[in-house]
């Protein structure tokens, strides 16, 4: 083999072999990253003393599933503003206009009344519980 074709090979195959040796070096550190990152990020919930490991996606999956479908426009907008503002203020309950599409949010543990356990029609204020800020972060994603 000449020497101008070893040259052109070294020249050709420097950026992959740089790659391999990289890949190799920082593998540990790229699997906690696509484990975390690109796979969805695992936490762990402890219910009634039973520990549960999940990621968000699947928590937002069983989320919908217990809403018996898909966020409506109504609910993802209520949430968003629950995000944000914390809670909504009621003075003479939730209106029965939006009780239809209220209650599965809060069947489903993802709102709750205040003061708690109320009635919607008692309810002053609803506000995010834990799960609904969890379900708010695996849709903003």
């Amino acid at each position: 083999m000449s020497h101008e074709l070893l040259l052109r090979y070294i020249v050709e195959l420097k950026w992959p072999f740089t790659i391999i040796v990289l890949l190799i070096i920082f593998r540990k550190t790229l699997t906690r990253f696509l484990t975390s990152y690109a796979l969805g990020s695992k936490i762990r919930i402890s219910l009634f003393g039973v520990e549960v490991e999940t990621t968000l996606r699947e928590l937002e999956n069983i989320s919908i599933a217990t809403l018996g479908g898909r966020l409506n426009a109504k609910q993802q907008e209520l949430l968003t503003q629950l995000s944000n503002d914390g809670l909504i203020k009621y003075e003479k309950g939730v209106p029965e206009a939006e009780w239809d599409w209220i209650i599965p949010l809060r069947n489903a543990g993802i709102i709750e009344t205040q003061p708690k356990g109320a009635y919607l029609r008692d309810a002053q204020s609803l506000k995010l519980t834990a799960l609904g800020l969890l379900m708010v972060k695996a849709i903003k994603g």
